[in-house]
């Protein structure tokens, strides 16, 4: 059985991925409003902004929101540890990668997780 403890870390790394993803939405709106959109490194990122403009990134930061409390919920209703504590270390890099992308558009200096990002968007540029 589950600890309540679970729960709490759940919701509060739900909030911080959004949090982070909003950071992201934020600095990457700052980055294109003063250098333009073929800064964006990712393909499909850079269509969508092309043909929706900032308003994509801010249905994107509520799409993923909606997804992650979504995902928070019905993880919260598994009752097996291990599948809760799998989700809620990969939920955890993943906000840290938001963090540091966040950083990284606003400081424009790299960090130690920028390469992964990097690598991360390549993946997905290959699609």
């Amino acid at each position: 059985m589950k600890n309540n403890i679970f729960d709490f870390l759940l919701i509060i790394i739900t909030i911080l991925a959004s949090l982070g993803t909003l950071l992201d939405v934020i600095s990457t709106h700052s980055e294109i409003k003063k250098y333009g959109i073929h800064l964006e490194q990712n393909h499909l990122a850079r269509k969508a902004l092309g043909k929706y403009g900032p308003l994509f990134l801010w249905a994107y930061w509520v799409f993923e929101g909606l997804i992650l409390f979504l995902f928070c919920l019905a993880i919260m209703k598994v009752d097996i540890i291990f599948i809760t504590v799998s989700y809620l270390c990969v939920l955890a890099f993943y906000t840290l990668l938001r963090f540091a992308t966040a950083m990284h558009n606003f400081t424009g200096k790299n960090n130690f997780l920028i390469p992964i990002v990097r690598y991360i968007v390549n993946l997905i540029n290959k699609m």
